[in-house]
């Protein structure tokens, strides 16, 4: 028999009449994750992987791959053989012993607010104002509903999207904001930038460095903080920022990050470059293939070299999959076994035409990097976190009231091929030029120092001693080598960061789950 029980966030389960089925609504960018298995009298279900899994639980190859490559589980695969996991922006119906039957699309989540100004003659001022509105209106219903001394704690890291929810927070409760800044070294460019914004804003700001809270390291007992395994370095300074504002946070406070405007707002001129790819003869992306292999360019990148990986992640994929694609490393450090890619880049094809039926390929690439790169991906770093001291974050940028916006009539205004044109625009009333128009660089730290530490080498050296649940599925030799370049403060180019990261963090939630 099906049955549905539990917290679920913000994805619906509903259980049929005669318990033959299960219903699941997910929304197309809820943090929240579902995973299904069945079981003796009938489905389990669960956000958190971990607590569906059992010790005697053997991995599945092709979800392992997907994970390594992608960044995080894609729907409907997952690292565990006999668990699956919901597609966001669907309706998905299991029968009483799991199995899919249906997958849908969720409109209700995508509808467009009415009587939003369309076409090619929308100025940039009317676009940001549509935009902040809903902005707005979110933040201030997140606020609503809290208690009356909640204050909004903005994870601030002084580029755009992050200024542009400040700009808004001092408009509706200025009183009550507090920005939390990371500086990652001393004189770090990204916090001088971030003081004066809030300076010009009038908000407080509190800017936290490694050493100011005893924080426990990322990768120790990963399955108890973490519902599922994923990849982005990044992780280790967005858990320092977490633990830091949570010192400085009242009970009742609501944290708020800009997660999703790239999904949102910037990618619509993205897949052009990946359809040109795509386009270019098998072969010649196949030679491209052996020559990123052969020069061992996951080590190093110098010059042109460092192209041969775009043709690599286009080998044998969609466009939409391989802009996705978060490495071009399968069948080097890891393995892609029995038609494993092709079978992950069919299912990622299908779920964005059943999301986006009639969209564009730049509008069903923005759908699914907000599903899963932004969801799956990005909000794991700090959502789990918050949530286990009993608070709450929001993802203003990520919420239906701004996807129906950003999916729908934003993709086909003036400047929607100029990433972010409407948000800057936005900020640029509010700031001085050289704050609105600055280039930002990513939220990350000097990995080499990180990959260098005892504790995440010791870690890496056991991935190649056998004891590891990827252990068949991973390439001793080059891992060997990996390892001896991390060991020597070599400084990596980023994909390969992310997949020693990645391998790592996914390697010991594994352990840690199926104990």
């Amino acid at each position: 028999m099906a049955s549905a029980s539990g917290d679920f966030g913000d994805v619906c389960v509903e259980t049929s009449p005669d318990r033959r089925k299960i219903v699941i609504t997910r929304p197309l960018a809820s943090a929240t994750a579902l995973f299904t298995r069945k079981c003796d009298d009938g489905v389990v279900m669960s956000p958190d992987l971990g607590a569906i899994l059992r010790p005697d639980d053997d991995v599945s190859g092709i979800g392992i791959y997907a994970n390594l490559y992608y960044g995080a589980p894609v729907s409907p695969y997952t690292p565990i053989d006999g668990v699956t996991c919901v597609h966001g922006g669907c309706v998905t119906t299991l029968d009483h012993l799991g199995r899919i039957e249906q997958v849908t699309r969720d409109s209700a989540s995508l509808a467009a607010p009415p009587n939003l100004p369309t076409g090619r003659d929308v100025t940039l001022d009317a676009q940001a104002d549509v935009i902040e509105a809903a902005l707005a209106a979110r933040m201030m219903k997140r606020l609503d509903a809290a208690p009356s001394d909640a204050r909004a704690l903005l994870m601030f890291s002084g580029g755009a999207d992050s200024s542009l929810l400040a700009v808004i927070l001092r408009r509706i409760a200025p009183d009550r904001t507090l920005l939390v800044h990371y500086t990652r070294w001393e004189g770090d460019e990204e916090t001088v930038a971030a003081r004066a914004i809030a300076d010009e804003l009038g908000l407080p700001i509190k800017v936290v460095g490694e050493g100011d809270v005893e924080i426990p390291p990322v990768l120790d007992d990963v399955a108890a903080v973490y519902p599922f395994p994923y990849g982005d370095h990044s992780a280790i300074p967005t858990a320092r920022v977490v633990r830091a504002a949570l010192s400085a946070a009242g009970p009742n406070d609501v944290f708020f990050d800009g997660i999703g405007a790239d999904g949102a707002f910037g990618l619509f001129g993205r897949i052009a470059q990946w359809e040109r790819v795509a386009r270019l003869p098998r072969p010649a992306k196949r030679l491209a293939s052996g020559a990123f292999r052969l020069a061992r360019a996951w080590e190093r990148e110098p010059g042109p070299i460092r192209h041969l990986r775009v043709l690599r992640k286009a080998l044998d994929a969609s466009p939409i999959s391989a802009a996705l694609g978060q490495n071009c490393l399968f069948d080097i450090l890891y393995a892609n076994r029995k038609g494993w890619r092709t079978t992950v880049d069919r299912e990622i094809t299908r779920w964005s035409e059943i999301v986006l039926p009639a969209g564009d390929p730049s509008v069903r690439l923005a759908a699914m990097d907000l599903s899963h790169v932004c969801a799956t991906v990005f909000t794991q770093k700090s959502k789990p976190i918050i949530e286990q001291t009993g608070r709450t974050v929001d993802y203003p940028f990520m919420s239906p009231e701004v996807l129906g916006i950003a999916l729908g009539p934003a993709s086909k205004w003036p400047e929607a091929q100029t990433p972010k044109a409407a948000l800057r625009h936005g900020l640029s009333r509010e700031l001085p030029s050289h704050l609105a128009h600055r280039k930002k660089v990513g939220f990350t730290i000097r990995m080499a120092d990180e990959f260098a530490r005892p504790e995440f080498l010791d870690r890496f050296v056991t991935l190649a001693d056998g004891t590891s649940p990827l252990a068949d599925l991973l390439h001793r030799p080059r891992l060997e080598r990996l390892g001896d370049l991390m060991r020597n403060g070599r400084e990596l180019p980023v994909q390969t960061q992310y997949f020693a990261f990645g391998v790592v963090f996914l390697d010991q939630w594994l352990r840690d789950a199926l104990r």
